[in-house]
């Protein structure tokens, strides 16, 4: 069972830190080129901020799951948003 709180607050940092370069790679072009690369980073650590705030001994796919969800989640929004 994923741990909602853990989801949330992982999908948050995400987001924000997302919606930071989104918004800063709009007017500077150097981190515009760095999109793809930046918002994978973000990804990978909205998924390991999930992992380590759900470590409350639940299934061995929980943190996985979870993880993957909350790096896409915040994916998609920045995406959304530079679109």
């Amino acid at each position: 069972m994923l741990n909602r709180r853990a989801l949330l607050l992982a999908t948050l940092i995400g987001t924000v830190l997302q919606l930071c370069m989104v918004l800063l790679g709009h007017g500077n072009a150097s981190i515009a080129n760095m999109f793809a690369v930046g918002g994978m980073t973000i990804s990978l650590i909205a998924g390991a901020a999930y992992s380590l705030f759900a470590r409350n001994g639940a299934a061995a796919s929980s943190p996985v799951v979870g993880g993957l969800i909350a790096g896409a989640l915040c994916a998609f929004i920045g995406i959304l948003v530079s679109y």
